[in-house]
């Protein structure tokens, strides 16, 4: 993988080919006029001894901070990304072994870059000359002193080789230390803490992070939170199946036994594994509308009113039934029509009832269809972070003296002093004792 740093992005931009590719991208006319006259016009002047000396134009680059800036250089970069897969498809760079299908050639975020390479000289020769080629057409240069080469697979003698065949520097993955985080980060790091007691502290953290309703300060734990946007991701892949990542995780990672069958494994990374971990609860929250029928698990699936089939039938419903674990719903059908051996126990009867009284998937019905629980229980087609946290968190008693210190006009100090009264927490002398 390649870390490329763009040198002085936004000052070395430049103006012919931006022009150029909104002319390209038939923006109108009078649009690119517009463009060009916001970033052309603008004169600089240098301060010398603390006064500002003479004026002078540029010729050359974006202003940072300029509304438009930033659009402007996601169009340049876009134009970037273009020449790597141009170099890419015709086998000048050659990708990763688990980035052809689907062909992830890198990944980009304003003037951050990754490229996903396979790590031979030719493809390090191949990007050093798509960036010799941008620098051309667009004036942006990659820094090769700040730029990062990381290997995986190779021994320290053969990547400390190549990086230095290819004027790339070695990089390293540095630890998440308390040096570097941000409040952010730091407050994360406190909350993975036994925050569950209030020895040493006034409140416990549970009780802070609360909703002011509930008598905390509406603070959100954050284990509970990173718990949603797992769950928001799981729930990508079975809602968005065209986006690059799921593309990739339905590939590589569940090409066999799909996200339900395919068991925790250390050989996973950990975004992989926490996402299998949570199955439990993704089928509480998920619902699935058949369609044709194609992409619905039978067995694990949320689709009838039963539940997933498979906690009804247990392991021998697969079986039972004559329908294997992996299967979709509609290989349960023949013909156009449900078929199934007769039923030798009750839970199979009441498999085979509920479904006979379902429609059968029809491929005029579309694709299938998966919902998330909203708030009152009911399903959408939309994920709500905030009504997934309400769902997961354990809620407390609702308090009659909320609205009473918490109101509009507060002042926090005198709030914060009678949030610790009302719950006994200030150091008066009745607890003192």
């Amino acid at each position: 993988m390649l870390k490329v740093d763009i040198r002085k992005a936004f000052d070395t931009i430049c103006w012919d080919f931006l022009l150029k590719l909104l002319e390209a991208q038939d923006f109108p006319p009078v649009f690119r006029e517009w463009v060009k006259e916001c970033i052309t016009s603008p004169r600089f002047s240098m301060s010398i001894n603390g006064e500002l000396a003479g004026f002078f134009k540029g010729k050359k680059g974006l202003r940072q901070g300029d509304c438009i800036s930033p659009y402007m250089f996601i169009m340049v970069m876009e134009a970037l990304s273009k020449i790597l897969e141009k170099a890419a498809v015709e086998g000048k760079i050659k990708l990763h072994p688990k980035c052809e299908d689907p062909r992830v050639t890198h990944l980009l975020f304003a003037d951050d870059l990754l490229v996903f390479l396979d790590g031979s000289h030719s493809s390090l020769a191949g990007i050093s000359n798509v960036m010799v080629e941008f620098k051309n057409m667009s004036g942006l240069e990659m820094n090769p002193s700040k730029s990062e080469i990381f290997f995986g697979g190779y021994n320290d003698t053969e990547a400390a080789t190549l990086s230095d065949t290819s004027g790339f520097k070695l990089g390293k993955l540095h630890s998440w230390t308390v040096k570097y985080l941000s409040f952010a980060g730091i407050i994360r790091l406190v909350a993975s803490n036994d925050t569950t007691s209030a020895r040493g502290a006034q409140v416990a953290w549970t009780d802070i992070c609360m909703p002011k309703e509930e008598g905390g300060l509406g603070l959100r734990h954050l284990e509970d939170f990173e718990t949603v946007f797992r769950l928001k991701r799981v729930w990508s892949y079975f809602s968005a199946p065209a986006s690059i990542c799921v593309s990739w995780m339905r590939k590589l990672i569940f090409h066999r036994n799909g996200y339900w069958q395919t068991p925790d494994s250390p050989r996973f990374s950990p975004t992989i594994r926490r996402m299998l971990q949570l199955k439990p609860i993704v089928s509480e929250l998920m619902r699935c509308v058949v369609g044709n029928g194609e992409s619905a698990s039978f067995w694990y699936d949320h689709w009838t009113e039963l539940g997933p089939l498979f906690e009804v039938a247990g392991q021998s419903g697969p079986r039972s039934l004559r329908v294997r674990g992996n299967a979709s719903v509609v290989d349960a059908t023949v013909d156009g029509s449900w078929r199934f051996p007769a039923a030798r126990s009750n839970e199979i009867q009441s498999i085979q009832m509920e479904i006979t009284s379902l429609d059968l998937p029809m491929p005029s019905n579309g694709p299938d269809c998966y919902l998330w629980r909203k708030a009152g229980g009911t399903f959408g087609t939309s994920f709500s972070s905030k009504t997934t946290w309400e769902y997961l968190r354990v809620s407390a008693p609702v308090v009659f003296w909320s609205k009473i210190i918490w109101f509009k006009e507060n002042i926090p100090r005198n709030t914060f002093m009678a949030w610790l009264a009302l719950l006994r927490r200030l150091p008066t002398k009745d607890r003192l004792r």
